[in-house]
């Protein structure tokens, strides 16, 4: 199953130089995942990442999909996963795209 997470600059750092998922001690152990690349695209924009953002598109296993927990409406935008770090050890990130703000 194709997933997609808005990340800041910081965590994509994180990810690209570890090549695994992270999470620091006040965060949750875990990471919330959009269904739809536009359904990301719009919670890095509501959660503001202090400008530009990444996309990550990650392709995991459909069996550990369905099993992981799942809203049909968070935030108000549209389905989500939430996967442990654990859950993620299997994924294959598939492609990245860099979201830039438009600065008025």
């Amino acid at each position: 199953m194709r997933l997609f997470r808005s990340m800041c600059q910081a965590e994509y750092k994180a990810l690209t130089k570890s090549g695994a998922f992270q999470t620091t001690p006040e965060a949750m152990e875990g990471k919330w995942f959009a269904e739809t690349f536009e359904d990301a695209v719009q919670w890095g924009r509501m959660l503001g990442h202090k400008g530009d953002f990444w996309v990550v598109e990650i392709d995991l296993d459909e069996n550990m999909a369905a099993g992981l927990f799942h809203l049909e409406f968070l935030d108000g935008i549209g389905p989500a996963r939430y996967a442990e770090l654990h859950d993620l050890r299997s994924a294959i990130i598939v492609n990245t795209e860099l979201i830039k703000i438009k600065h008025v």
